[in-house]
């Protein structure tokens, strides 16, 4: 692995991380992000846990309830605020 890749994983793994189990659609995720937002708390990576899949199927993605546009959108709207 070359440094800059290992360097990235290290900075990454110290920045600020929300995980839950239990989100279940877009819409539970964008008021998670709003609460983060308006009470000030910062937040760089969300985990979803198995939420997002397709009837529990690893790499798989349920398109209903995470359509992967909306997902894009929600990423554009709050990004790095």
């Amino acid at each position: 692995m070359s440094r800059i890749l290992k360097l990235t994983f290290k900075i990454r793994a110290f920045g600020f991380h929300q995980s839950r189990w239990g989100y279940q659609n877009i819409a539970a995720l964008r008021d998670s992000l709003e609460g983060h937002k308006k009470h000030d708390i910062p937040i760089e990576v969300i985990w979803l846990d198995v939420d997002y899949m397709y009837d529990h199927i690893p790499f798989t993605n349920d398109a209903k309830r995470f359509n992967p546009i909306k997902l894009k959108a929600l990423k554009a709207e709050f990004g790095n605020y």
